[in-house]
């Protein structure tokens, strides 16, 4: 599986980027992008980079969600690459027969 990281704080919160009045999560391709992303940020910097799985993406999708791939950490958050569920699942290397919408919402 192919890490993807976003930025939680400790007691659990996910950094989240407020876009139109929807939210939305940065993704980093490697911890080394996060942690450069967060230091240009200020906003970021009481958030540590986690690497996604299964648990993770169910939390943060319990509730309407958008994602976006961080390409250059030193560029504006804002200028990411749009992620759907199912993109994001391909890039964390997971099928959608492996790993559906359905079986995120338990």
């Amino acid at each position: 599986m192919t890490n993807v990281y976003a930025m939680q704080r400790s007691k659990g919160d996910w950094f989240e980027l407020a876009d139109y009045g929807r939210r939305c999560v940065p993704l980093f391709r490697s911890r080394h992008d996060a942690i450069m992303a967060r230091l240009n940020n200020s906003g970021m910097l009481a958030f540590n980079p986690v690497a996604l799985d299964k648990q993770a993406v169910a939390e943060m999708t319990s509730a309407p969600i958008d994602f976006c791939m961080i390409n250059d950490p030193l560029h504006p958050l804002s200028r990411g690459s749009r992620l759907t569920l199912e993109e994001l699942l391909r890039v964390m290397n997971a099928t959608t027969e492996t790993v559906t919408p359905s079986m995120l919402e338990s």
